[in-house]
């Protein structure tokens, strides 16, 4: 099964329900889906800046959960700026 890193921005949009979300679609469905370590912390840190409650921090939580997370490795650049 190909691998897709999902960057911070379409992960937002994935979670977010946004129009942007469509675009991307059709290159994550039916793949292995990663998060870089950075944008686990992003995600996780702008629930804490908008002062999200205990119940919308664990839905973030739960959500990330879906996602394998690779940490800072040359095979992650590789991946991150690959079309395939």
């Amino acid at each position: 099964m190909p691998i897709r890193v999902i960057d911070t921005d379409v992960w937002s949009y994935l979670y977010k329900g946004r129009d942007e979300a469509k675009l991307y679609q059709a290159h994550i469905l039916g793949n292995t889906l990663v998060i870089s370590f950075q944008t686990q912390a992003e995600l996780l840190r702008w629930a804490i800046a908008a002062d999200w409650g205990e119940r919308r921090r664990q839905d973030l939580e739960s959500r990330l959960e879906e996602y394998a997370v690779e940490h800072s490795s040359g095979i992650l650049s590789l991946l991150g700026g690959s079309n395939g």
